[in-house]
């Protein structure tokens, strides 16, 4: 492990701006290595690198380009090993389900963190290239004693203040932002960097590219930004190596004076609210659609709610903005699984659905099925189980005559409130805690 000062009260951070050159990936890390000596010559310990530093834009598959990221890869790895550095930016790399955007933190002992951007830019065709990540990118690291909590944006992440916020709210005190910014809006990336920092009361470091590739001029505007909003260092539009110190104290001075990087406590934790009738639920998803965003709908009487209820929900969200749920009232209930059934009636139900981080609308139906509550929602995408066929899925041909979307979620395995009010009556109580 390298040593950590006993005292530091600074962390030494170098930015290399760079135009990569998407002909030369050779050339892009040549230059990067000549910086990283500089700025270890210079005493930083961790030093960002720009979006795509060193094959620049990518606009498809490429196994020519894939073998060069992963040679650029194992060469930082082996520069921060011997010049001791922690450094960051991010390469195409092979993920889960396809090519992704990953940022990933190194250091003289090897990978410290990688995260796979989430918000891809599709005006550019970013989404058409690779899968978007599902997880924020967050590390510690040892550079000062008790180690700096660091979290990684990605470019056009900037743009979504509550994956910031997300990250504040785990305890970063400092951003690390890996760019490809255009020079048409080079003036949004500065705002943008000055609110996330002042926003989450922290540091903010933005390694931004410059010159142009693919008919794309690049920002440059390297920079980091303190907790106030105050810049601290700052390039122009041409490549630059900078080294900055940023005085760790300066965190905990601003949260200490007033906090603002604190998760919520009250206002989002009122579940009734989210318990609406049809006539108001209407209202609320028109005002979604309108604002662009796309409403999921599901269905269900979510008697005894259990881990396959949790699961199915939060994979229904992940299709869209905001997720329905429609709820079996007592009567609808007991016409479709007879008199003994539900267990739970229906507002303590729908208070412990609307509960869930997943879920933004609960309505209760009496009818059967819920053809009458689509009709009136007209939601953009329906999701079912996988054990229902598709044509057999109530309002399915309604809403993809709309030009949305039927989503069959799989189901886990022997995960059902009738398989757990068995396992009850069969054992004369509560299930065990192995089930």
């Amino acid at each position: 492990m390298t040593p950590v000062p006993e005292t530091a009260a600074t962390l030494r951070i170098g930015l290399c701006q760079i135009q990569p050159d998407p002909g030369a990936p050779g050339g892009n890390l040549r230059r990067v290595e000549a910086a990283l000596r500089r700025l270890a010559a210079e005493g930083a310990r961790l030093v960002l690198l720009p979006e795509f530093w060193a094959t620049g834009p990518v606009t498809g598959p490429d196994p020519g380009l894939a073998a060069a990221a992963a040679a650029a890869r194992e060469r930082i790895t082996a520069l921060a090993g011997e010049l001791g550095l922690f450094v960051a930016g991010t390469l195409p790399a092979p993920g889960p389900g396809g090519w992704t955007n990953t940022a990933e933190v190194i250091g003289p002992e090897g990978p410290l963190a990688a995260y796979r951007k989430i918000h891809l830019f599709a005006p550019m065709g970013e989404d058409r290239v690779f899968v978007p990540g599902d997880t924020p990118g967050f590390c510690t690291l040892p550079v000062a004693p008790g180690g700096v909590a660091a979290g990684l944006l990605v470019c056009f992440d900037l743009r979504f203040p509550e994956l910031a916020r997300e990250l504040a709210w785990r305890g970063a005190a400092l951003l690390l932002v890996p760019a490809l910014w255009p020079r048409a809006r080079r003036r949004h990336f500065r705002l943008l960097l000055a609110a996330r920092a002042v926003e989450n009361q922290c540091f903010v470091a933005a390694a931004n590219a410059c010159g142009q590739s693919h008919g794309t001029a690049w920002a440059g505007g390297s920079c980091v930004i303190d907790p106030t909003g105050r810049p601290l260092a700052s390039a122009g539009a041409d490549e630059a190596v900078l080294a900055v110190d940023l005085p760790l104290e300066a965190v905990p001075a601003a949260r200490s004076a007033f906090a603002t990087a604190l998760p919520p406590t009250g206002w989002p934790f009122h579940a009734e609210r989210k318990v609406l009738d049809l006539e108001a639920l209407a209202a609320e998803v028109r005002r979604r659609q309108a604002a662009g965003q796309r409403v999921v709908f599901t269905n269900g009487c979510f008697d005894l709610l259990h881990a396959g209820h949790a699961r199915y929900l939060e994979a229904a969200r992940r299709e869209g903005h905001a997720l329905v749920v429609a709820l079996n009232s007592d009567a609808s209930v007991r016409g479709l699984k007879g008199p003994t059934r539900p267990i739970t009636p229906q507002d303590q139900r729908a208070r412990v659905v609307a509960g869930l981080e997943a879920v933004d609308y609960v309505v209760l139906f009496d009818d059967p099925t819920p053809l009458r509550v689509i009709e009136a929602l007209r939601p953009d995408v329906l999701v079912k189980g996988a054990d229902w066929a598709e044509d057999a899925i109530v309002g399915a041909d309604l809403v993809r005559a709309r030009g949305g979307r039927v989503v069959r979620v799989p189901l886990v395995p022997e995960l059902s409130t009738t398989a757990v009010v068995d396992r009850i009556l069969q054992r004369g109580g509560p299930a065990s805690s192995k089930d």
